[in-house]
């Protein structure tokens, strides 16, 4: 059996879109045709809850005394080629202190011969024990596909004005942060939905009075699908502050920087309070820079191909 992660630690927003490239590829319907399930594991808050969830997908029943994770490897062991893409997997992984339970439930997925196992996780480490092949999230989007997905979401957008094409373009650029025409899907996923039935103009208007408080489809949501923001905190919160300070630290000096990484040294020499706050800014951010250079030259060449899963 195969196992897969998608690494969704710095760009949970594409991870919807990974999911649902796998799940759809043509490779894997053609494989799999029926069999391919996915599980969610939001509110999972223990093994047996997850492994419960799982037979429930497949339908199997389970007879009274019965073990759960037995049952399952026997189910998946007897089964034709069966995929299963746990989905936030980190839910459950945070949720539970000891993870004994759950790497003894993700070895006897792995262990089923004609299976393959796919999670997401928004995580700094790995469930250990299993060989884990790494696929990134999907990278971000040129700024003609951000403009595709956006007219595929609301197609009507352009209609009825008569700089409706210019104006998209300008709120996309407005959208953008950085110094490369690229755009997170996310984003672009919300902004296409709340900007139904709003004119080009108004649009625009209106992102830029709101900014990302704009990006959500409801305001008193908690769900990651539904808010940009909400999204961004769970992110935050993967990160775990007490094994990672550094990264927080360095995120709090971008927040500082009004360009992020763009003039960033000019910027130092006007904001002594970042200097005098993290004593390790310059180095910190000299080498970030050289790492989001060596990105940006990679970009578009590390996408993820479905059929390299089988």
């Amino acid at each position: 059996m195969k196992s897969q992660i998608s690494d969704s630690e710095c760009r949970g927003d594409g991870e919807d879109l990974d999911r649902a490239a796998v799940m759809n590829h043509e490779a894997v319907i053609a494989r799999y045709r029926d069999r391919a399930f996915f599980v969610t594991c939001d509110a999972a808050t223990s093994a047996d809850f997850l492994v419960s969830r799982i037979l429930r997908v497949i339908g199997v029943s389970v007879g009274s005394g019965e073990s759960l994770v037995t049952a399952m490897h026997i189910a998946l062991i007897c089964a034709p080629p069966t995929l299963l893409l746990l989905d936030n997997f980190e839910s459950l992984w945070e949720a539970e202190k000891n993870h004994t339970t759950t790497r003894d439930l993700l070895q006897k997925i792995v262990d089923s011969p004609s299976s393959i196992l796919i999670i997401t996780m928004r995580a700094t480490t790995l469930p250990l024990g299993i060989l884990w092949t790494l696929f990134e999230s999907l990278p971000p989007l040129a700024a003609t596909s951000a403009k595709e997905v956006f007219l595929t979401i609301n197609a009507t957008f352009c209609n009825g004005s008569d700089d409706g094409n210019e104006v998209l373009d300008e709120l996309l650029r407005a959208l953008n942060y950085c110094t490369l025409p690229t755009y997170v899907p996310l984003e672009i996923h919300f902004l296409a939905y709340v900007s139904t039935d709003l004119s080009p103009r108004f649009a625009l208007k209106q992102w830029q009075k709101q900014r990302t408080r704009m990006l959500s489809l409801d305001s008193n949501t908690q769900d990651k699908l539904e808010s940009v923001e909400v999204s961004v905190s769970l992110s935050m919160e993967s990160l775990d502050v007490e094994r990672n300070h550094k990264a927080i630290q360095l995120l709090g000096m971008l927040c500082l920087l009004p360009d992020g990484l763009l003039r960033w040294q000019d910027r130092l020499q006007t904001l002594e309070v970042i200097e005098t706050t993290f004593e390790t800014a310059t180095s910190d951010l000299f080498s970030l820079r050289l790492g989001a250079a060596q990105c940006s030259s990679r970009l578009g060449r590390n996408s993820c191909n479905a059929e390299e899963l089988f």
